[in-house]
């Protein structure tokens, strides 16, 4: 489908709306794939040839560079993707508008935080301006002008070669030096290889030019999205890292993040189809095409949360097996939280798209509640569980501060009712599961069951119509 056609009311538009979804999805999916599957090499290449004590160092270090990167992107990129969608012609007028304040809030930022360790810690100064730094890339990157554009065939490019650039800079790293600190190096150059991809991919008729003019107004609209993106990427990916470090060990914080890093390469499709779908879905508000819309997102559940419970039936069956042959024997020890992790997936794959969407028809705020929410449940049974049970406190954590987001962001789309189905079998499956974890019994009947219900979940939504909210 021509992503410059205006939608319509032909009974197979929703149809054509989902085949083109699952167009972008699989072209940034190839790219992806590439990226995942080199940064998950450049993991296991870390893991056995650093430390458990460095290894986790160095993942401290990524989470505070990812916490940094987070602060200082204000919103700006999902604000530009919606507004590039809805106006393809104002793409180079964009560019710069968008990048610039993110660019100067990372270096100022950084640069405060850096004077500050030296005067409480001098010997940390180093790591700190290295941790801060290594993602100016992704402050700089165009990734969000490619996705408004619909180049979702460019993006899954860049994003191959900058995960190759990361896996090649990574080894070099650990054949120089067991330090994390060269390692996060490492990661710092290949996000900024990234970052200058995207920009020759996106075919700009002139060069972006740094500029600061309408800044505010551009805050003023981006700042729901800016509270959002800090809170789900607290609770997504960092606060239950730096809590484990703080209050258990950095060898606790390593085990645990050779199973982060493989459910956060399994969340790569969902998070690919909320990109794909955000354009769209733009198109559709700018439109008035309410109607498509709606049946745009049901029909996109189905499979989505059958991926979902494919995953988590997987960490059930032979998430042992799965972190002793990719991160060593002993990883083990992470199976039962990687299978708590994998039951936030399905949940994740229904509620972030839905979430997502709400930026298209300029709801932020809905969008940004659902995050807030997540976040606060997370918080608390972060600080509550990880002293007492470690990574496994961990695991819970997250699993409900994704039902949480999922079940608001459901609300804002007044879905809810019409995915009581879906719902019920998230519920089923993930208390079937986590009892036979909590009674410390085999979670194999439990992941089959759960293969069970993924393939009743994709008949379910190939033989039932999801009737659009009132």
């Amino acid at each position: 489908m021509d992503p410059s056609a205006p939608p319509n009311a032909a009974p197979d538009s929703t149809s054509l709306l989902l085949r083109g979804v699952r167009r972008s999805v699989a072209l940034l999916a190839a790219g992806e794939a590439v990226n995942k599957a080199a940064r998950f090499a450049a993991a296991v290449v870390l893991a056995r040839s650093l430390s458990l004590d460095q290894f986790g160092l160095l993942n401290v270090g990524l989470a505070i560079g990812g916490i940094v990167v987070v602060l200082v992107r204000l919103g700006l990129p999902d604000l530009g993707t919606r507004e590039v969608a809805a106006s393809p012609a104002r793409a180079a007028e964009y560019a710069g508008r968008i990048v610039t304040p993110q660019v100067l809030a990372l270096l100022t930022l950084v640069a405060g935080a850096v004077a500050v360790v030296a005067v409480v810690d001098p010997a940390w100064t180093a790591f700190a301006a290295i941790a801060g730094l290594s993602m100016l890339g992704l402050a700089a990157s165009a990734d969000w002008l490619l996705r408004g554009q619909e180049r979702m065939r460019q993006l899954g490019t860049a994003s191959g070669l900058t995960g190759i650039a990361t896996l090649a800079s990574t080894s070099a790293a650990v054949a120089i030096s067991g330090d994390a600190r060269v390692a996060l190096i490492a990661f710092a150059l290949a996000e900024l290889i990234g970052a200058g991809l995207t920009w020759r991919l996106a075919h700009l008729p002139r060069p972006p030019r740094p500029q600061l003019r309408g800044a505010r107004t551009l805050l003023r609209q981006s700042w729901p999205m800016a509270v959002s993106g800090v809170v789900i990427y607290a609770y997504y990916a960092n606060i239950d890292t730096l809590i484990i470090a703080a209050t258990r060990s950095a060898e606790e914080a390593g085990i645990y993040s050779g199973g982060y890093r493989l459910f956060l390469a399994l969340n790569a499709i969902v998070i690919f189809a909320g990109q794909a779908i955000l354009p769209v879905a733009t198109r559709l508000s700018v439109a008035g095409a309410q109607g498509e819309r709606a049946s745009l997102l049901s029909g996109a559940a189905a499979p989505l949360v059958a991926y979902g419970l494919l995953c988590a039936a997987g960490a059930a069956l032979v998430g042992e097996f799965v972190l002793s042959v990719l991160f060593g024997a002993e990883f083990q020890s992470g199976a039962p939280t990687l299978t708590l992790l994998c039951l936030a997936v399905p949940w994740y794959a229904l509620g972030f798209p839905m979430g997502y969407a709400l930026i298209a028809e300029r709801r932020s705020r809905a969008y940004m509640a659902g995050a807030l929410l997540g976040f606060v449940s997370n918080l608390a049974l972060c600080l509550l569980l990880i002293p007492r049970f470690g990574i496994e406190g961990a695991g819970v954590a997250t699993l409900v501060a994704f039902a949480t987001a999922t079940l608001c962001w459901l609300g804002g789309q007044r879905m809810v009712r019409q995915l009581v189905p879906t719902l019920a079998i998230l519920v089923a499956t993930t208390a079937l599961t986590a009892g036979a974890l909590a009674a410390e019994v085999s979670t194999v009947p439990a992941g089959m069951v759960t293969v069970g219900a993924a393939l009743g979940v994709l008949w379910r939504g190939r033989t039932a119509r999801v009737a659009p909210p009132a």
